[in-house]
């Protein structure tokens, strides 16, 4: 089962007031993972992390930041037992609203991330099996072809990023059920002398600054827990009042001062990873 093509949509989704229309389309892509277990005090553990899925041949792939992956290393470090973890593939809308288990473990991911070097490269994928690939796409989840969306798109410069991803103050579970909401935030493309010193890397990396509008519209106080999820780039044909899209990378930096964002680039992650982790 290869991906499918994203194809063009109709631009009035861009103008809905609060982005219902692209979180719906880019729900499709997209998958939060729960980490849960408990501390050696045992206190619960429950961790959410941004992600997607994308497709290199016929083998599917989860992709998130690096740093939630070192995170969960840390915390397995400290004494943590983790005793499961899920995907929550709820946002693509399909028939299913129960979590998918998964085997995945921290050792299990491919992680570039240098917690000396935050501004970085920071990402991180693992493989998934048959079973939750078919489990995934019954529950309407479309897998994004990076590489060939994103040289079928860039000829020109992308007319708009946006953020995606489940923050933290969206995410709530208790009496074992979960509840989380995916955002989609417009942030607008920066120069690298624009940039926060926070944030700027010698490292090409795609920035963005989130303005108000975006901001409120979303109704948040604050985006952490949105690392790892897409940035998504917009190609706009005005001659057709239609639009294509491709995730160009992960949601990995955030300045909340400046309300600026940093993202991994997804030029051609999608072929090396897939030579690293074999056909």
């Amino acid at each position: 089962m290869s991906a499918m093509m994203i194809g063009m949509h109709s631009m009035q989704l861009l103008h809905a007031d609060d982005d219902i229309g692209l979180t719906k389309l880019f729900g499709r892509h997209f998958v939060s993972i729960i980490v849960y277990g408990k501390w050696p005090t045992g206190e619960p553990l429950t961790a959410s992390y941004s992600a997607f899925v994308f497709a290199a041949g016929e083998r599917w792939f989860l992709l998130t930041a690096g740093h939630n992956i070192a995170n969960w290393k840390e915390a397995v470090d400290k004494g943590a037992i983790i005793r499961g973890c899920d995907l929550n593939d709820a946002f693509a809308g399909g028939p299913h609203d129960r979590t998918l288990p998964i085997d995945t473990r921290s050792d299990d991911w491919l992680t570039i991330y240098d917690p000396k070097d935050p501004s970085g490269l920071d990402l991180a994928c693992a493989p998934l099996a048959d079973f939750h690939r078919l489990a995934l796409a019954a529950n309407g989840i479309v897998p994004l072809e990076l590489g060939v969306d994103f040289r079928r798109l860039s000829r020109t410069p992308c007319a708009h990023l946006y953020v995606t991803g489940v923050p933290v103050e969206t995410t709530s579970i208790k009496a074992n059920r979960l509840h989380q909401n995916l955002c989609v935030i417009p942030a607008f493309g920066l120069h690298d002398q624009s940039v926060s010193p926070a944030l700027r890397h010698e490292l090409k990396r795609h920035y963005g600054s989130i303005h108000l509008p975006g901001w409120t519209s979303s109704g948040l106080a604050n985006i952490d827990g949105m690392s790892g999820g897409p940035v998504f780039g917009i190609w706009q044909d005005q001659a057709t009042q239609t639009f294509d899209y491709a995730a160009i990378g992960i949601q990995s930096g955030w300045d909340a001062s400046a309300k600026q964002i940093a993202a991994t680039p997804l030029d051609a992650i999608s072929r090396a990873i897939a030579e690293l982790f074999g056909e």
